[in-house]
């Protein structure tokens, strides 16, 4: 659930011709700050889930205005942002801090008719992004001007302006992966987060959406989510280290971008 959510956000600011590295970050500050405010109480509840998405929506303004105000490569621009987040994070704490209150925990631990209140998650999360994408005009112009920013321009399409709103939705999805993992750990740990930036590119590659824009979808997108988190399961019954967990996903995202490359 928690990958699938975040790929979702990377898979809508890929197709418009972003890329965004930090979510990494944004779920990190999220979980500590989430777990912070909170600190067990019920009342807090909704202050810590405000105070999360608005972090998610300050992010999402840093990277725009990086890449769309100071031309940095969307690529080295959310890996900076990504490094000072994680530097933020890791001065605030080293360790667990605050917990969460005990009706929060129905997020991950809650179900209904059956099934786990985290597949309903999901399935919301698909349902409006496959929405967003095909049945609005913003999905429209986001395949648009991950195409051909110049042909969209002409078309009277503000380029600047997708692009600020996708930045947003991506890291508002990285907020929101946040606070289903603050329901799982209990705690705001800083070790949650890493990882997530490239496991997400990972799935969004794999399911077929392009480095280039506007290319891609939500359904190859939650297939792409399905392989990673199968194969990141039978690594860990293997006992294969994270850090060849990391080599064998860098080496399929090369083989997913060189097929593509490939089929042009």
């Amino acid at each position: 659930t928690a990958l699938g959510i975040v790929s979702l956000g990377q898979t809508l600011l890929m197709i418009a011709g972003g890329v965004d590295l930090s979510v990494s970050a944004v779920i990190t500050l999220g979980v500590l700050l989430g777990a912070s405010v909170m600190e067990g109480q019920t009342a807090m509840m909704a202050p810590a889930i405000l105070s999360v998405l608005a972090l998610g929506v300050l992010m999402g303004l840093v990277n725009a205005f990086c890449v769309l105000r100071l031309q940095v490569q969307p690529f080295i621009a959310t890996l900076g942002t990504m490094v000072i987040g994680r530097g933020i994070a890791l001065a605030y704490t080293k360790v667990p801090v605050g917990r969460v209150a005990r009706p929060y925990l129905f997020l991950s631990e809650g179900s209904f008719l059956g099934l786990p209140i985290a597949i309903y998650l999901l399935i919301a999360a698909v349902a409006v992004a496959t929405f967003v994408l095909h049945k609005t005009r913003l999905g429209t112009y986001f395949y648009a001007v991950g195409g051909s920013p110049g042909v969209a321009r002409a078309a009277g399409i503000s380029v600047e302006r997708i692009r600020l709103v996708s930045y947003l939705i991506c890291s508002f999805t990285a907020a929101m992966t946040s606070l289903y993992l603050l329901s799982r750990m209990g705690v705001g740990d800083p070790s949650v987060g890493p990882g997530y930036e490239f496991d997400s590119l990972t799935a969004t590659v794999v399911g077929g959406t392009s480095f280039a824009g506007g290319r891609g979808g939500v359904i190859g997108t939650v297939g792409g989510v399905l392989m990673i988190a199968v194969l990141s399961n039978l690594l860990n019954l293997l006992n294969v280290s994270t850090w060849y967990q990391q080599i064998v996903k860098g080496l399929i995202i090369l083989f997913a971008v060189a097929v593509y490359r490939q089929t042009r």
